[in-house]
């Protein structure tokens, strides 16, 4: 099956994401659903046997913490744009469990890339100029601040279907301690 960790936003955040969603007028941009906006601590792939997992990330403790949305991102780059993302202001409390995270798990699931904490937004299949222009001056503009509180995280399966991605929670590991 294949797995990753990853954190809910909060439903203030989704309703924002919601508004930004209707008033784009983009074509040929697949929106993520509501319902599975989150954003990843650590993509694992195709796992055989989650229960080692789920027994060293039960071991984890960590620190309920906030963290603020800030601009729109884009993946590869803004110049070639296949995903929209939503960035996050640097949160050493997150970047602290990411670490704490990847060592427990071992060097089975070793990062490939430098870790940006974002919230898809989008995957976009084709863009006019005009798009990618308007793309672009939008991510320079300010969006709404959001911050929120993480006091958990989620093993999550992830599931491709004719209709897109389902995700499914296996468990969650709650903060310890306030």
């Amino acid at each position: 099956m294949r797995l990753f960790i990853a954190f809910d936003t909060s439903e203030e955040l989704k309703k924002e994401v919601l508004k930004l969603k209707k008033t784009s007028s983009f074509e040929k941009i697949s929106f993520i659903p509501i319902s599975n906006l989150h954003v990843t601590i650590k993509f694992l792939g195709e796992v055989h046997n989650p229960e080692k997992i789920v027994e060293t990330l039960e071991k984890i403790s960590f620190k309920t913490f906030e963290i603020t949305n800030s601009k729109l991102g884009f993946f590869p780059n803004k110049n070639f744009i296949s995903v929209i993302w939503i960035g996050f202001e640097k949160c050493d409390e997150l970047l602290e469990l990411k670490t704490v995270i990847d060592n427990s798990i071992g060097e089975i699931f070793k990062e490939e890339y430098d870790y940006i904490p974002h919230l898809t937004l989008a995957r976009v299949n084709w863009l006019s100029d005009e798009q990618k222009i308007k793309l672009k001056e939008l991510s320079k503009k300010e969006l709404f601040k959001e911050t929120f509180k993480v006091s958990s995280f989620k093993l999550m399966k992830s599931t491709l279907t004719k209709d897109g991605h389902v995700y499914e929670s296996i468990r969650e590991f709650k903060a310890k301690g306030l």
